[in-house]
């Protein structure tokens, strides 16, 4: 990973962008009784929401946005209750999408499969950076950040790839000209950093972090 992340550092520095001055704001959202699961299955789920900031300078407290995530967490052992947890249910409780994209790797009772056992699941929901930032090494290292800080404590991390607008606000629609293109974008960039489209479930890629990059 170390040598992809050089090139893109290099890839700012080329298009002016201080690499230490961009940050990645993660705020985490999970209560004290979605920890204890006294609420619905679909609560017991960590949100991250990520904000990516760009910094006017080193002195200023200015910034601008100019891309967001949104990641799911579904931990396989509920340590409160000292069970065992249905990802499956637990996804499918939660939304259709995040259903989808466990679908490959749950077993038939709704655990993670064997070569995830006793971890979770990291999924990527959303991944939008502005038109203007794209392909100047924006993108390589905010998603090097997710893989690595939140998908480690993650035995497998999915991502069903699908490309935004450019104001980021709805997903493009299959039939507008430009889905292919921004699509194998996505799928360009999560290849890199060692996902693999599932054979069964081909809208969803698949990331076990037990193998190297």
């Amino acid at each position: 990973m170390r040598d992809k992340l050089q090139k893109a550092f290099y890839k700012l520095k080329e298009n002016d962008i201080d690499p230490n001055l961009l940050k990645v704001n993660i705020n985490m959202s999970l209560s004290s009784s979605d920890w204890l699961r006294v609420n619905e299955p679909d609560d017991y789920i960590n949100k991250y929401y990520i904000d990516i900031e760009l910094y006017d300078n080193y002195e200023s407290e200015d910034k601008t946005k100019i891309g967001e995530s949104v990641c799911y967490y579904i931990s396989e052992y509920d340590y409160a209750n000292n069970t065992w947890i249905d990802v499956y249910d637990t996804a499918d409780a939660f939304s259709g999408d995040l259903e989808l994209a466990v679908s490959p790797i749950v077993n038939s009772d709704g655990g993670l499969k064997e070569e995830y056992f006793d971890n979770g699941v990291l999924y990527i929901d959303r991944f939008y950076i502005k038109p203007e930032f794209r392909n100047k090494g924006v993108g390589t290292i905010v998603l090097a950040l997710l893989v690595d800080v939140l998908g480690r404590g993650a035995g497998v991390i999915t991502v069903t790839p699908v490309p935004f607008e450019k104001d980021g606000r709805e997903k493009i629609k299959e039939e507008d000209p430009n889905y292919k293109v921004e699509k194998m974008k996505l799928i360009c960039l999560l290849e890199k950093f060692g996902f693999s489209q599932d054979k069964t479930y081909q809208e969803v890629w698949v990331k076990d972090t037990s193998l190297e990059d």
